[in-house]
Parts: C-alpha cells; sequence; structure tokens
C-alpha cells in the first residue's frame, strides 16, 4: 500500500513538473492548455468590400482535433473539445481583422462545457502567419471566473484570396486555448 502510494505521489509530481516545470510552480501554472484546429468557411466568400456572408467556425482540440493536439488539465479529465456556431454576418477581409468581442462555449469529451467571453482581439503578422490573441475570461462551466487566452495562427496565404473574385471561402490554422 505504501509503495503504490509513493509511486502515485511520485507519478503525480512529475506529471506536475511535466506541466508547469520545475522553479516556476505559480508562474506557468495552467488549469487548461490545449492545442487544435479551426476551420472558418464564408458563404459568400469574403472580399475587401463589406457584405452579407454566413459564417461557419469549427474549432477541435486535443484528442478531437485532426490532426491530434494536446490538453494539458488540472481539475478534470479532459483530453479535447469541440466548439461550433454559425452566424449571418456582414464581413470583408479588413473587418476579419479588427478586434470584435467573441463569446464561445467549448464542449469538453467529458461532458462538461467552458463558455468563454473575449473582449479584445489583437493581431501580428510573424513569418507569413496572422497571430490572432483574444484576452478574456470563463463566465460559465469548467474554469469559470478564470483568466482565458486564445491564440489563433493563419498563414497569410489564405489571406490572398480576398483579392480573388469569388473572395476568401475557407480558411485553417492552429488554435491554442488557455484557462489561468
Amino acid at each position: 500500500m505504501r509503495r503504490s502510494t509513493a509511486l502515485l505521489a511520485g507519478t503525480a509530481l512529475t506529471a506536475a513538473l511535466i506541466v508547469v516545470g520545475p522553479g516556476n510552480a505559480h508562474a506557468d501554472l495552467h488549469l487548461l492548455q490545449c492545442t487544435g484546429d479551426i476551420h472558418t468557411t464564408y458563404d459568400p466568400g469574403l472580399t475587401d468590400v463589406p457584405h452579407q456572408t454566413d459564417a461557419v467556425v469549427d474549432e477541435a482540440f486535443g484528442t478531437s482535433a485532426r490532426p491530434l493536439g494536446t490538453c494539458l488539465v488540472l481539475g478534470a479529465l479532459i483530453t479535447g473539445g469541440t466548439h461550433h456556431h454559425e452566424r449571418e454576418l456582414v464581413l470583408s477581409c479588413v473587418s476579419l481583422l479588427q478586434s470584435t468581442p467573441i463569446t464561445e462555449t467549448v464542449l469538453w469529451n467529458n461532458g462538461s462545457s467552458s463558455t468563454f467571453s473575449f473582449p479584445t482581439s489583437s493581431y501580428d503578422n510573424v513569418n507569413g502567419e496572422t497571430i490572432i490573441t483574444r484576452l478574456g475570461q470563463v463566465t460559465a462551466g469548467f474554469g469559470a471566473g478564470s483568466a482565458a487566452q486564445q491564440e489563433v495562427v493563419l498563414a497569410n496565404t489564405a489571406l490572398a484570396a480576398c483579392l480573388t473574385p469569388g473572395g476568401l471561402t475557407e480558411i485553417d490554422g492552429a488554435v491554442t486555448l488557455t484557462i489561468v
């Protein structure tokens, strides 16, 4: 019994050190950090002129993502999750890169969910990629009351479709979601 308890404690300590690193227990501790993919479609496609479009966004994290992402979680048995929404919006390629408030709910594989409110976004172009960083908080569900960050990385080559007659009809990228 003592050997099992010691082995379990040692395994938990090793896992905690992998997640937070030695000497950084408070600075890097995350309640959840998941990586995955995001796929968005626009119909009709986006151009430089604002117009009505149907936007469909699908995000998948951890074991739900293709290719597989990862989820490191403290306090819950979460290995993956998904978010889906469809909206009719007035958008253009220019407005796509402007800060707008976003609320989304991620459904986790264990049956729980987290609702995120991201009131602001920032945009950076680095090495041919557009990096969108959203800061906010978890308003309901797993991690409620905690700060949250979402980072989406899109290849700038996809945004070149804005200049074509049909416009930007779909875009894919990588996404990281963190609850601290």
